[in-house]
């Protein structure tokens, strides 16, 4: 992002090094809705306030494709200057990488939003025609009721930990390193897998 002087400087003539005091203090002009006011010593770092009274700490940069982003970082108050001017240095370095931290951080959002439980009846659906009615049941009993406690964590954080931790505790599972049935298909359903299992080669 190209160094320029703050909003602040445009319409005070003073510079500004945006701190807890400072970010607190900064008054609309009359006739404006909002201002933000970019810090003079980390470009791209600034504060929003509207005229509503909320401050809040952004962070503005030009990604790969030459988009001018602005991704909110928390609250005045509530999130210190220190803390927003560090983690506003972290986005402006990656992007300079080239990355897109807001970018990645709507596709984060997205996929935690998918959670295991949404998923169940889809991937039931979609393997019913090539299992056996027994194995079905089983599938469909484990992840119906079994796992019922993870059908609200997103998909991609539910693993083979999270799994056994909710195996019957009255039933006394044998040692094993292969997994169950069962837990073949959750693990399937977590790696976003909706077809049938692989066929055993006879081999």
């Amino acid at each position: 992002m190209e160094n320029r002087p703050s909003a602040y400087y445009v319409l005070t003539g003073m510079a500004m090094r945006l701190t807890n005091q400072t970010a607190a203090a900064v008054q609309i002009p009359a006739g404006r809705d909002r201002i933000v006011v970019f810090d003079d010593d980390l470009p791209g770092f600034g504060v929003s306030v509207s005229k509503g009274g909320s401050r809040m700490w952004v962070v503005q940069y030009r990604n790969a494709l030459g988009q001018s982003k602005r991704e909110s970082l928390g609250k005045v108050g509530l999130l210190s200057a220190t803390d927003a001017r560090r983690a506003a240095g972290e986005r402006l370095a990656r992007a300079k990488l080239g990355e897109d931290p807001h970018a990645e951080k709507v596709k984060a959002k997205a996929r935690a939003a998918i959670t295991f439980g949404a998923v169940v009846e889809p991937y039931l659906e979609a393997v019913a025609p090539h299992l056996r009615p027994t194995y079905l049941a089983e599938a469909g009993r484990y992840l119906r009721t079994v796992w019922k406690p993870l059908h609200k964590l997103p998909l991609h954080t539910v693993g083979r930990q999270e799994i056994t931790e909710l195996w019957p505790r009255s039933a006394a599972r044998p040692a094993r390193t292969r997994p169950t049935v069962p837990e073949r298909r959750c693990r399937r359903i977590s790696r976003g897998s909706s077809g049938p299992a692989r066929p055993r080669s006879t081999l």
